[in-house]
């Protein structure tokens, strides 16, 4: 842990022994989103391009972006609405269920 917030990160000592580790984890996610921002997401770009050119590669066999690398920014948005409802009926079950009514 101190490697890496260290050399990676850049912290100095007096920075990691004062961080709580909720700030730790939190500075090491967004070092993470940069690193896929500054490097993942070009390397990416690049070899679905590359391969695209290629006359190589069967136009069937040829595979998207995702197929090369999955990252973070491709996962799709959690419907807040569908969330909130699912909770209520796991809520609505489970005062059934301590009623001593099972569902």
């Amino acid at each position: 842990m101190r490697s890496f917030a260290i050399g990676e990160m850049g912290w100095t000592l007096e920075r990691y022994f004062t961080a709580t580790l909720t700030e730790y984890i939190l500075a090491s996610e967004g070092y993470w989103k940069r690193w896929e921002r500054n490097t993942a997401w070009p390397t990416r770009e690049i070899i679905h391009t590359l391969i695209l050119i290629s006359p190589y590669i069967k136009k069937k066999d040829k595979p998207s972006r995702r197929e090369i690398m999955t990252l973070s920014i491709d996962k799709k948005p959690v419907d807040i609405k569908q969330t909130q409802k699912a909770a209520k009926e796991y809520e609505d079950k489970l005062k059934h269920n301590i009623n001593g009514k099972k569902s």
